[in-house]
């Protein structure tokens, strides 16, 4: 019945969006796997995997952010020289949009914001993130949308007494007992807070990784859940009643949009803005990269089965391959 549910995984991400104003290349566009498709034709060949994901990399500049892309853009993955040869090796569907230091391309057959474009073009590098909030806003705005610092509850029988007789100390002045499960999933801190009444409350912290608001996103966060039910088992011996996953309930998350990873001017440039309820932030990841992100708190008060059913989300899992 889970994996049936899953294939009708949808999900509304437009409170998120509402506050700004929508990128028209994003509908002018083709979807990636038939944009690559495209460009495997033109070439007369498939494409490597490093060609592949070049070209996921010049996507989700050129459709997401609906500007041009450089090297600067690829620093991370390869140099500036593999980045000529990667340009020769992809001439037939590269298009040089602006000369100058550095070179501005698009992919061919796909379009642009020309005012944004020319308005990202025309500022120096080491200004561009100072200047125009607009510019920070296109390198989000239309990332695939994640979740983290996630609540939970759900109601259980027998739990509590099953714990305090095992000798677990209760929380002097809210009665709570506090489990910590850092090891059931990677990069998924996992707390549970078992209250008097039965309810626990299930705490996910995933900052640096943030699960994907998406169908392959709410597998791992229902295979996660499925661990933490498997560990409470364990932690009090016996088995006890709880109710289905699928009807855990939402009580928050932090809902996040990342930008791509960009290299900042100085190391002490920082922003931080909140408008419309949305903040904007730089993040520091574990890696030691900086990206934009866009966050809003998000009170749902919904099942995983109701948030799974809220919309088409179709769309965003085709951003989230992009990521892969």
């Amino acid at each position: 019945m889970i994996a049936q549910k899953l294939c009708h995984i949808s999900g509304n991400y437009g409170e998120l969006t509402t506050p700004m104003p929508e990128n028209p290349n994003l509908s002018l566009n083709p979807l990636f796997n038939a944009f690559v498709t495209d460009c495997c034709n033109t070439l007369r060949r498939n494409v490597t995997d490093t060609e592949l994901e070049f070209i996921r990399i010049a996507y989700r500049i050129n459709v997401i952010s609906g500007i041009p892309f450089s090297y600067l853009d690829f620093t991370s993955k390869i140099n500036h020289n593999y980045f000529r040869q990667i340009i020769h090796k992809l001439k037939p569907i590269i298009i040089l949009k602006i000369k100058g230091k550095p070179k501005y391309y698009q992919l061919k057959g796909l379009y642009l914001d020309e005012k944004l474009t020319e308005k990202y073009t025309a500022m120096p590098i080491e200004q561009r993130m100072f200047t125009d909030f607009e510019l920070i806003l296109s390198m989000i705005k239309h990332e695939p949308p994640a979740i983290h610092d996630i609540r939970l509850d759900a109601t259980t029988c027998g739990l509590y007494d099953k714990l305090i007789k095992l000798g677990h100390t209760p929380n002097k002045k809210n009665k709570i007992i506090t489990l910590s499960y850092d090891q059931l999933t990677p990069n998924i801190e996992t707390k549970v807070n078992v209250h008097t009444t039965g309810t626990i409350l299930v705490i996910l912290g995933c900052t640096y990784h943030p699960i994907p608001y998406s169908d392959d996103g709410f597998i791992t966060l229902i295979s996660h859940l499925g661990s933490v039910r498997t560990a409470l088992g364990v932690e009090c011996h016996s088995n006890f009643q709880i109710e289905p996953i699928l009807n855990w309930r939402f009580k928050m998350f932090d809902f996040n949009k990342d930008g791509i990873s960009y290299n900042f001017p100085t190391n002490d440039y920082t922003i931080h803005t909140v408008f419309a309820h949305v903040r904007i932030y730089k993040k520091r990841m574990l890696e030691g990269s900086t990206i934009f992100r866009l966050e809003k708190q998000v009170l749902p008060n919904t099942t995983i089965s109701e948030e799974l059913y809220k919309s088409d989300f179709r769309r965003a899992s085709e951003l989230i391959d992009l990521k892969k």
